[in-house]
């Protein structure tokens, strides 16, 4: 299980992007003959093996020389080398204290927390933890007008009803790209009982890109 995505606490079908990338179709080609020449080595021709050695040694030579005029070379070619990171889990960047909202909440009690906890999206949950809707505080800010005292109002009249989630197995990539596409804030992580686990933000994963090093993570 990975995206799930809840309306008023139901899972609905999970949505499908289309890949508009083209695709382009690359067709394998011969090698010429001038190059079958040079591969065609006989593993009985003592010529053709002294051959061989002499130009593995004369590539070596080339390195190790290289390697003398670029002190960078030998650094640059250990981090190539090196293993790639393990590419984390949101189990291991989610905040599972998670400050939600009932649904019977106003305006004023929302604004209180955003401005208190400096959040741009609050979870709003029913008494069985399950989610039922997003608030975010954008949505609040292009609500109706100055004109208008909406304070008294209830959140779920500017609450996200259709909520993307995520379990806590999956991969941070996948987090990612679901944030970027959809142009969300945060990912509430529920089990597969749809009860909330946890939340994980935009800032959970750029703390996480910056504190892990190379940025293999990705790779």
């Amino acid at each position: 299980m990975a995206l799930i995505v809840v309306d008023m606490g139901r899972r609905i079908a999970t949505p499908q992007k289309k890949d508009n990338r083209s695709s382009i179709k690359v067709h394998a080609t011969k090698s010429s003959s001038g190059i079958d020449q040079y591969n065609d080595f006989s593993e009985n021709d003592p010529q053709a093996q002294q051959n061989n050695a002499a130009q593995t040694l004369a590539k070596q030579h080339s390195a190790a020389e290289a390697n003398r005029q670029d002190p960078y070379s030998i650094q640059k070619q250990r981090q190539a080398e090196k293993e790639p990171s393990q590419v984390s889990l949101l189990a291991d960047i989610m905040s599972k204290n998670v400050i939600t909202l009932s649904p019977t909440a106003t305006v004023a009690d929302a604004w209180q927390l955003f401005q208190q906890y400096g959040f741009q999206s609050i979870p709003i949950i029913d008494e069985d933890n399950t989610v039922l809707a997003m608030l975010a505080e954008r949505a609040i800010l292009r609500g109706p007008g100055i004109q208008e005292n909406i304070n008294p109002k209830n959140i779920m009249t500017f609450a996200a009803q259709r909520v993307f989630c995520f379990s806590s197995d999956t991969d941070i990539r996948q987090a990612t790209r679901t944030l970027y596409e959809y142009d969300l804030d945060a990912l509430p992580i529920i089990s597969d009982q749809h009860e909330l686990l946890g939340i994980v933000t935009r800032t959970d994963i750029i703390k996480t890109v910056s504190h892990y090093g190379p940025l293999e993570l990705w790779a």
